[in-house]
């Protein structure tokens, strides 16, 4: 509307200020605009998330006579019209309001608003649970009552038909186990039929029903063999997400009669693209004869179904009615390395907020999850400690596979002596799982941020661990840097059985550097320890340094103003 008032301002009256006439017109117009409790009543049924710009009361009187139940309402979500906050309003768990008020806070810096008992705790949340994996609640009742149970501390009993590692684990799960007998399960994830399930059941739905039929085959005995099918295999009708056939049976009618009769998808396929399903399937000559393709139910669920399907049940016959049942397959997993910067929450990019938030899994050194778990108690963690750098990362590619979302932490930015590198080394070996990097704020610019501007010209950083770089290596990087005039950045550079290094690293730089350059560090960058101090190379020495503080050492131009440390950029003033 204000491209098409603009458009119109220059054509009609720039002679009055565009501010005016786009009021005035915008007025004028109003009457054209559909008023809010019109278009929230219009949207309600046919989107998954509605953003309200607005009073948490403004959206509680738009949507109040239209909630219905967390399995139904969209997800509701209320920005204030600054953007402070953003608050998860409706359905967090199940719509995904919570994990999205995440997200757009993180883009937008706004601070989230999640008021979900089990968030607000950190403890399992059967809902989001059942969301994230695609499993549909059995009875939302016995869900909510189970919920009250994990808010009281009690440990539940999760029997899986299929292994544990399948499904996507939420935060809290790790509280709770697995067990393998269903009677003395609190929560049963199957895909059977139960009469008079005891328990909470959650059933994946992930089946895919292909389908074939004489022509003209009634909808009645369609409808019969669908049913018997899922009966004689003990399937929960609400397992199968979609129907699919060939392209000949695309105007079918009694497969479009089920398809209108159960609310599933019917999807069908050309021939030659049925061909092309990977998989060993039951073989007919008649049949390809007739349609092009070996075989319709098996390969057309298969198809379906999708990459990485696989057959669940193979051809069966039924009133003259072929059908069979394929698996959708795990989706691939990722890794996403994750710079936390000092570790504080606003000095982390929204980009990282949002990557911690999407992830199945938190993996990180012990210290730096500790500082995450205080930020994001919900989130799900695994720890370890130094110099398992290689662990960690082997670890990331086998949860990767088994298709998890994994974060894998380094403090500061993961590219900076940190978790990148090594990640991407090692996916050659995992072509299929893809490895992306966020930044993060590294200790060089948070650091120099507390000393004042240390970085205004070129400058290098050197690492003086020698875990993984030779001593004589470090030695000659530093004499090169003082000899080049470089701002230098130290990291690492003292620990218990490693302070030479430190004091011999003082002495290289001395060698071409007045004892007078400026110098500063900093320790626990963004923490409550936080302390910086600006000195001198010829103190720096007696400082009192360690692995957690990073050192600054000024070229020849760097001087204090102002009790800040200052390299000129060289403009003049």
């Amino acid at each position: 509307k204000m491209k098409e008032l603009t458009t119109r301002w220059r054509d009609e009256d720039p002679g009055i200020e565009i501010k005016e006439y786009i009021k005035c017109k915008a007025l004028e117009e109003t009457s054209d605009l559909c008023p809010l409790e019109q278009l929230v009543q219009e949207a309600w049924n046919g989107s998954d998330v509605l953003v309200f710009f607005s009073s948490a009361g403004i959206a509680v009187r738009s949507i109040a006579s239209l909630v219905e139940h967390k399995s139904k309402d969209p997800a509701v979500l209320v920005l204030d019209e600054r953007g402070t906050c953003c608050i998860s309003l409706l359905s967090g768990h199940a719509g995904g309001a919570n994990e999205l008020t995440e997200t757009i806070s993180a883009m937008l810096g706004a601070r989230p608003v999640i008021t979900t008992a089990t968030d607000v705790e950190g403890k399992f949340a059967v809902d989001e649970f059942a969301r994230k994996n695609r499993l549909v609640v059995s009875d939302w009742d016995l869900a909510k009552k189970i919920s009250a149970r994990v808010l009281q501390g009690e440990m539940l009993s999760i029997c899986s038909e299929e292994p544990p590692e399948r499904w996507t684990p939420t935060a809290g799960m790790e509280e709770h186990r697995f067990v393998d007998d269903p009677k003395a399960a609190d929560i049963i994830i199957s895909r059977k039929r139960y009469e008079a399930p005891v328990s909470l059941q959650l059933i994946p739905r992930d089946l895919t029903i292909g389908l074939g039929c004489r022509k003209g085959t009634s909808a009645e005995i369609i409808e019969k063999a669908y049913l018997d099918f899922l009966k004689d295999h003990g399937l929960d009708g609400r397992a199968v997400e979609s129907l699919a056939s060939i392209d000949l049976k695309k105007e079918e009618p009694g497969l479009l009669a089920l398809a209108e009769k159960t609310g599933l998808p019917y999807t069908t396929y050309p021939p030659e693209t049925l061909m092309k399903a990977e998989g060993t399937f039951d073989h007919s000559e008649f049949v390809k004869d007739t349609t092009g393709a070996d075989n319709v139910c098996e390969r057309s669920a298969v198809t379906a179904a999708g990459e990485g399907s696989e057959l669940f049940i193979k051809k069966t016959v039924l009133h003259g009615v072929t059908l069979a049942a394929a698996k959708r397959g795990k989706t691939k997993g990722s890794i996403t390395v994750v710079g936390i910067g000092p570790g504080e929450r606003k000095k982390m990019t929204g980009e990282a907020v949002a990557a911690l938030h999407h992830a199945d899994m938190i993996i990180g050194y012990r210290t730096y999850i500790r500082l995450l778990r205080d930020l994001f108690p919900e989130l799900r963690y695994r720890e370890s400690n130094m110099r398992q750098e290689v662990e960690r990362a082997r670890e990331a590619f086998s949860e990767a596979e088994k298709g998890s979302k994994i974060a894998v932490i380094s403090s500061g930015d993961a590219e900076v002596y940190g978790m990148a590198g090594l990640l991407l080394e090692m996916a050659e070996e995992h072509p299929d799982i893809s490895v992306i990097c966020v930044p993060g704020v590294t200790a060089a610019l948070s650091g120099g941020a507390l000393l004042g501007a240390p970085l205004g010209h070129d400058y290098v950083s050197i690492s003086l661990s020698d875990l993984l770089t030779p001593w004589e290596v470090i030695a000659q990087r530093l004499k090169k840097a003082a000899e080049g005039d470089f701002v230098i950045v130290l990291y690492n550079p003292s620990s218990q059985s490693r302070k030479e290094h430190y004091l011999e690293a003082c002495r290289i730089l001395r060698e071409d550097l007045s004892e007078d350059t400026v110098c500063g560090w900093c320790r626990n960058i963004g923490r409550e320890e936080e302390e910086w101090t600006i000195c001198t190379l010829g103190e720096l020495p007696d400082q009192p340094v360690d692995m957690l503080t990073t050192v600054f050492i000024g070229n020849k131009e760097t001087r204090v103003i102002h009790g800040k440390m200052v390299t000129p950029r060289g403009y003049r003033l």
